[in-house]
């Protein structure tokens, strides 16, 4: 058998050092290309490593905003909240450099805002779309933030102001966001049960009648029977004349009744947190709200769907 062995197929050892010394032939088309394409495909944390790649590569390149805004995103929808603020950072402090449009700019400060809500920095996602609303004449966008800006006041229960943010949206946004239905829905919140804590800790001065008032049945029953039971041992063990374990069950007794009264107020907070969470869960499910999350819209608000 006879074996032939091709020369020259495979590099020569002094062309080796030639070959490691030519530069990979990427260019911005096929670097841009190859990080939408991971995205388009959901693989989000090597999209937004490769878009910042592209950013790293051709810092002067006209899609410098596009790239690192779909990094951005990217990062929120995998849930890395603070690499997306960072990368919002990013483009906010570059806009010299690289200015981009009010609509843009609008885009970055929405997504800015809801990874702060979602990272349940409330007070500051406030303040971003307080800034965003001084800066931009966008209507469609200065409807997106008074919307979102709308639902972290409904979200946290602070009516007159979700009132508010929703009366300043234009008229050309009230339907897409369904405003006259929302405006009808926050009327109803008198609707919502409610316990008075006050009126629940009066009625513990009988243990257990606190947490009756506020529906919490097992709680009242082990209450009553700690206390009425405290109580007695420690009238028997006076009457039985060893003062120093009546005094014991005594102190014990007023430790229990106390806590009985604490608890029932307790149990009305939680009472009326559960109610208004159910009433926002409620409203959530008759209007389907979400976060943009695709950065090929032109805006990124909020979406808005109704169930009937």
């Amino acid at each position: 058998m006879t074996i032939s062995i091709l020369m020259g197929v495979f590099p020569q050892p002094g062309n080796a050092d030639e070959l490691l010394k030519r530069p990979l032939p990427i260019d911005p088309d096929r670097q841009y290309a190859f990080a939408q394409s991971l995205y388009d495909a959901r693989r989000l944390s090597l999209a937004a490593a490769e878009f910042e790649r592209f950013v790293f590569l051709f810092p002067d390149n006209s899609r410098v905003f596009d790239a690192r805004f779909h990094a951005a995103q990217a990062y929120y929808t995998i849930g890395q909240y603070q690499e997306a603020i960072a990368a919002c950072h990013r483009i906010i402090s570059e806009e010299t450099n690289h200015p981009h449009t009010a609509m843009d700019t609008g885009r970055v400060y929405l997504l800015l805002s809801r990874c702060q809500i979602a990272i349940n920095n409330i007070e500051q996602a406030l303040i971003t779309l307080h800034n965003l609303l001084s800066t931009t004449e966008e209507p469609v966008i200065r409807d997106d933030a008074r919307n979102l800006g709308a639902w972290i006041f409904i979200e946290t229960a602070q009516w007159p102001k979700a009132r508010d943010w929703l009366s300043a949206i234009s008229s050309q946004s009230r339907n897409r966001y369904s405003i006259e239905m929302l405006t009808s829905a926050l009327t109803h919140i008198d609707t919502i049960p409610r316990k008075n804590s006050r009126l629940a800790g009066l009625l513990s001065i009988l243990p257990g009648g606190g947490q009756l008032y506020t529906g919490r049945y097992q709680d009242a029953l082990i209450s009553f029977l700690l206390n009425t039971l405290t109580f007695w041992a420690a009238i028997e063990a006076f009457e039985e004349d060893q003062p120093v374990l009546g005094g014991l069950l005594g102190v014990v007794g007023v430790n229990f009744y106390t806590g009985n009264i604490y608890s029932a107020v307790n149990s009305a907070h939680k009472y009326n947190r559960r109610s208004t969470e159910t009433f926002i869960e409620g409203l959530k499910r008759r209007i389907t709200v979400g976060l943009i999350r695709e950065p090929d819209h032109n805006v990124g608000g909020m979406w808005v769907s109704i169930d009937f």
